[in-house]
């Protein structure tokens, strides 16, 4: 949690979205590592940081599931569960509103499950279609590459979003292979995105890197 911390204050992030959160389950010794990151930043920031989470799967005891992680006021808006078929796990999607220098903007998080991420995908779109057609930009693990059906169906289906960027660049499992594929994403509607300033940073916190990108 402290090098998770120690990450968002070094690069100066205003707003993070985690997949793979455990809250209160016994392999993480029973703390709500979203909530803890959250005061590890209030504490070393100076300035009150919040935090959402949804459950994606009940681990009994505890859960595990999407963050969002922000240093300005939010809401939860939607809040939309995966049932996972017989043989693949329960996934979720949160979105918040932010509110930052007087605008708003919808934030969200996602993790799509491996053998369900092009029907994942559609719903996500769908739901932001119907809903929030204007400021958005929803980040995570799209469990697809670049350049594939899914990958096209979060640029493309029923709106346009762009993709924050970097591009050809690895971020899962990069300690074993630089060429890996890239599966973690952001995604942008309605906003500016300086995708000359996005980029993947080079720390292995988990299997997977974090993606950095620029909003305004």
């Amino acid at each position: 949690m402290h090098f998770i911390s120690k990450t968002i204050n070094h690069c100066g992030i205003d707003i993070a979205v985690l997949q793979e959160v455990d809250v209160y389950t016994k392999r993480s010794g029973r703390i709500h590592q979203a909530k803890e990151i959250a005061e590890i930043l209030s504490l070393t920031s100076g300035v009150k940081w919040k935090h959402k989470f949804i459950t994606s799967i009940k681990m009994y005891p505890g859960s595990y599931g999407n963050t969002i992680i922000s240093r300005y006021p939010m809401k939860t808006v939607i809040r939309h569960h995966f049932k996972g078929k017989k043989d693949t796990e329960d996934r979720s999607f949160l979105l918040v509103c932010v509110k930052k220098d007087n605008k708003y903007y919808y934030v969200g998080t996602f993790h799509l499950g491996l053998g369900d991420e092009e029907m994942q995908a559609v719903e996500i779109k769908s739901i932001l279609h119907k809903k929030f057609p204007g400021r958005a930009i929803i980040g995570g693990d799209l469990n697809a590459g670049e350049g594939t059906i899914t990958h096209n169906i979060m640029c493309n289906s029923r709106f346009q979003m762009i993709d924050a960027g970097p591009e050809g660049t690895c971020t899962f499992e990069c300690y074993d292979n630089l060429y890996n594929p890239k599966i973690d994403f952001w995604f942008a509607s309605g906003v500016n995105v300086k995708k000359i300033c996005s980029k993947v940073l080079s720390v292995d916190i988990s299997d997977h890197r974090p993606v950095l990108t620029y909003v305004y």
